[in-house]
């Protein structure tokens, strides 16, 4: 079979589908890793809310040394989503900072009309537990809600440490599949240069067989001279001489010669014929750093996959905790 230019450049043009597709990949998981941080962005912010609120409520016990009720229904209202937002164990304990703190108000509240005696003293003690309780909350909250909160380094699209040795494997197999698809360009340039000389050859060939005794007559006509430049020649004759050349065109004309000739020699002036042993080097050349080029994409492409494959993977750990 033989390949013509036509057909080269198709093979060209569909090499470009794959190095289309691998950027359209690209632009894909670059949009849905911006969905992802911004996702998770959202929920970072709802997350602190409730953080803040409780803080907020601890830090003015803290400074006070009391809680009112508005304090306690101002927390309550910023944290009822607490639900939708944690995993049980939050939920647990923010329920439980919020029954200490309603505690450590009502208790204070019977406090104050109490006389003397060791019942007051008891409802004092109490008060002091709870006191200190919620004042060593201000540490522990942040320690409880450090593993929700903390997420500045995937944000920053460093997701996961991969190991070493799969990282020396993406390398190694990144260098094969270059060479290989180097390889590839090569013979395939080579074989479309090989294809161009069997193609022109053929129709040479082709050519000859069937317009070769007409040749020389199809090369007078091509470089013909106008009419007018027989100056030597009698009028009579150079008239002569027209119609003797119009009889012959019309003749190669009409026998499909001369559009043959046209074609062949579109085919010997051919880019792919035409090259010159340096130019064909710097094809090869070019070939092979465009499949280079490929090769380190499609292994890029498919680390940057498994890279987010283990994001996705470390994400579920983390949100199962």
């Amino acid at each position: 079979m033989i390949l013509t230019i036509d057909i080269a450049f198709r093979i060209l043009q569909g090499l470009l589908t794959p190095v289309i597709a691998c950027i359209a990949v690209y632009i894909a998981y670059q949009q849905h890793k911006t969905n992802r941080d911004k996702l998770r962005l959202d929920l970072y912010n709802k997350r602190y809310e409730v953080f803040y609120s409780l803080m907020k409520l601890l830090e003015r016990m803290k400074r006070t040394g009391k809680i009112e009720p508005q304090h306690i229904n101002e927390f309550l209202k910023e944290s009822k989503e607490d639900v939708f937002l944690f995993d049980n164990d939050i939920v647990s304990y923010l329920e439980t900072v919020r029954k200490k703190a309603f505690d450590f108000w009502a208790t204070r509240e019977e406090l104050k009309d109490m006389p003397r005696g060791d019942e007051r003293n008891k409802k004092a003690r109490e008060i002091t537990d709870l006191m200190h309780w919620l004042g060593r909350q201000v540490g522990g909250a942040t320690d409880k809600f450090g593993k929700y909160l903390k997420f500045e380094q995937r944000l920053k699209g460093k997701p996961v440490n991969l190991k070493k040795g799969f990282r020396r494997l993406a390398f190694a197999s990144a260098i094969f599949i270059a060479i290989i698809c180097a390889g590839l360009s090569v013979v395939l340039v080579h074989l479309i240069h090989s294809n161009a000389q069997i193609n022109l050859q053929w129709k040479q060939n082709q050519f000859k067989e069937k317009y070769g005794e007409h040749e020389d007559s199809i090369k007078a006509l091509q470089n013909e001279k106008p009419i007018e430049e027989y100056t030597s020649l009698a009028p009579e004759k150079r008239q002569r001489l027209q119609e003797l050349l119009k009889k012959q065109r019309n003749f190669l004309e009409d026998s499909g010669a001369m559009e043959a000739k046209v074609e062949l020699d579109k085919l010997e002036n051919g880019f792919c014929v035409n090259l010159s042993k340096n130019s064909l080097v710097g094809v090869y050349t070019l070939a092979a750093l465009v499949g280079v080029i490929i090769g380190f994409i499609i292994i890029w492409l498919i680390y940057k996959f498994l890279e987010w494959l283990a994001l996705g993977f470390c994400d579920d750990e983390q949100n199962n905790k």
